[in-house]
């Protein structure tokens, strides 16, 4: 059989289009390694034209080699392949052509809508993925002077046009490599270079399928590249094409003459009109592009200019201010008094009630010192205190904070029981939170300032929730009488201590007293030593009546008169019970008798009687 390695190689242009088809896939794969590495959808965008150049270098080879065997008459094979072709009508080389325009619109369409309706992303190692990308230029620069000089000395009007691709595909690398260069210093134009490459893509796919059905439509073998896509989108306007389709039209319809020229006319009056909105569109996008040269700064707004990526250190007042117009010089304004919130832990379904024993959305657990797993609903709040620093080093700021909150939860959960966290000490270890998320936040420079952490839910998984709802019951009835004991204990602390001062207070002052009356007493009673040697008589009657004051106070006593006729011997009648029938009986007999009412005096605190003589 014949195949490429069987085939001549001496002919150049198979040779060059083989080493321009290596070369290709090599730097194509290049590309896809630098995608993988940056992430950028220009460098996705121009990986996939560097496929679609590949398609159109092998089958540019595919050509050459086929022409190449048509021309070798002893081959055998060759007169085999063609029975085959026959039997087949249609050329191979035409149907992979046909599926390779197939597959470049679908990757056409899907770069366009990830360039218009996808998230923007952040480019890693923008600047040496940029340089790698002007090298890979010249490699297609390399092609491209090869297939020129190969078609231009062998005649080949397939290379000429593969040449000329190649060089596209030059100019393409090196726009990649300059956009990520210029990344690098803070103008992004990644979205717009990954859409470029997308509408070229989609061009030459319309190109390539263009040419395909047309020798499809001739029954001619081979691909070759009869038009190219400037020559297929200026056909639209040719003014025969238009007279023709314009003609079949009305002739379709059976328009009269008449109305032929009339139709003529407002053709005519149409193309002025387009040419015209075409100048009005030019107009229009220069005012527009002068307009980028003035903005406004509100009151509740900061701002900052760059120029090349460059931040200005001049501060920006609120008011209407003019900077150079786009790319030169860019403005962006923050809304540095609005706080913002995002949602760490879990996040709760909208409008539903966060009960223990419910489903909320996330199921997101972690879990506690004590081995208890469980479902926290943290909210944080925070603003852009430094705008510089923000728009230096954040471009996610919610996927931040919510990657350091949750490294630092996991952190501080470990540490504690699950009711520490969730009943006992909330406030305690959120405040502790926050500090270590806003440490975290200032060593990065984010220019980000939290304003405040709270905590919507922390509850168990719905498999173990009532349970720990029993537990935190009879724990809340716990507090509720240990905060009555402490009430109980805050009352009766004050009033125990008031007592014990006060009877302290009373002891002291009764010790004193004591004191200074024995003081006395022993004063008094050397004084009296002392006057009792000087008038021992006295003095001893004085003792005497003292003692018997003294022995007699408090006592009852009976005073009578002996003059009375009652005798002394009466009185300890009935051992002197005072009261006693009989006694009084005796005494009022003893007075009658003599004509004298006695005198009698009761003491009625002294229990004990005795009577007093004279």
């Amino acid at each position: 059989s014949c195949d490429l390695r069987s085939c001549n190689l001496k002919n150049g242009k198979i040779k060059a289009g083989l080493i321009s088809l290596v070369i290709i896939v090599l730097l194509t794969f290049i590309k896809f390694i630098a995608y993988w590495f940056s992430g950028s959808l220009a460098v996705f965008s121009e990986a996939w034209h560097s496929f679609s150049d590949i398609a159109t270098t092998f089958m540019v080879v595919v050509t050459l080699w086929l022409s190449d065997k048509k021309g070798d008459k002893n081959n055998r094979d060759e007169k085999n392949s063609n029975n085959r072709n026959k039997r087949l009508k249609v050329d191979p080389e035409l149907l992979i052509g046909g599926c390779i325009s197939i597959w470049l619109f679908l990757i056409a369409f899907t770069i366009l809508y990830r360039s218009f309706f996808a998230e923007s992303a952040v480019v890693q190692n923008p600047l040496l993925v940029g340089i790698v990308f002007i090298v890979i230029s010249f490699g297609s620069y390399f092609i491209y002077k090869l297939e020129a000089i190969t078609a231009e000395t062998e005649g080949s009007a397939a290379l000429k046009a593969d040449s000329q691709h190649n060089r596209t595909d030059m100019i393409i690398s090196l726009l990649t490599g300059f956009s990520l260069v210029i990344y690098y210093f803070g103008i992004d134009i990644d979205r717009y270079i990954g859409a470029a490459i997308g509408v070229l893509i989609l061009l030459f796919a319309i190109e390539t399928g263009v040419n395909i059905l047309l020798s499809l439509k001739r029954g001619e073998n081979g691909y070759v590249t009869e038009y190219r896509i400037t020559e297929i989108i200026l056909s639209l306007f040719d003014k025969h094409i238009g007279n023709s389709i314009g003609s079949w039209l009305c002739n379709l319809l059976g328009i009269s003459q008449r109305r032929k020229e009339s139709l003529a006319n407002l053709v005519l009056i149409f193309k002025k009109l387009c040419r015209y909105s075409v100048y009005l569109s030019l107009l229009f996008l220069f005012a527009l592009w002068l307009s980028t040269a003035f903005y406004r700064v509100n009151l509740n707004q900061k701002a900052l200019i760059t120029r090349f990526g460059k931040i200005s250190p001049a501060e920006i007042l609120p008011g209407l201010h003019l900077k150079l117009p786009f790319p030169f010089e860019k403005v962006v304004v923050f809304d540095a008094t609005r706080t913002r919130t995002v949602d760490v832990g879990n996040m709760s379904a909208s409008n539903r009630a966060l009960i223990w024993n419910k489903d909320h959305g996330d199921n997101l657990e972690f879990i506690s010192a004590d081995n208890n797993f469980f479902l926290p609903y943290i909210s944080v709040s925070y603003h852009i205190s430094d705008i510089k620093k923000y728009y230096l080093h954040i471009t996610a700021e919610e996927k931040l904070i919510g990657n350091i909150c949750t490294e630092e939860m996991i952190s501080l959960f470990v540490n504690h029981d699950f009711f520490t966290l969730a009943i006992y000490k909330r406030e305690e270890w959120l405040r502790l939170l926050s500090e270590k998320i806003q440490r975290r936040l200032d060593s990065t420079e984010s220019g980000i300032v939290l304003t405040d952490i709270s905590l919507k839910d922390f509850h168990p998984p719905l498999k173990v929730a009532t349970a720990f709802e029993d537990i935190v019951s009879a724990s809340q009835a716990r507090e509720t009488m240990m905060n009555k004991a402490r009430v109980k204990y805050n009352v009766m602390m004050p009033e125990a201590r008031l007592y014990a001062l006060k009877t302290n207070s009373k002891a002291t002052t009764e010790q004193q007293h004591k004191i200074m009356l024995a003081r006395g007493y022993a004063q008094q009673y050397l004084s009296q030593l002392e006057s009792f040697a000087g008038n021992p008589q006295i003095i001893s009657r004085h003792l005497q009546l003292q003692t018997i004051t003294a022995a007699i106070a408090d006592r009852e006593k009976i005073i009578y008169d002996p003059d009375s006729g009652v005798e002394p011997s009466q009185l300890y009648t009935e051992k002197f019970i005072f009261g006693s029938k009989k006694v009084k009986q005796k005494i009022k007999k003893a007075a009658a008798n003599s004509g004298i009412e006695p005198r009698i005096t009761v003491d009625r605190k002294v229990k004990r009687r005795a009577p007093i003589r004279d």
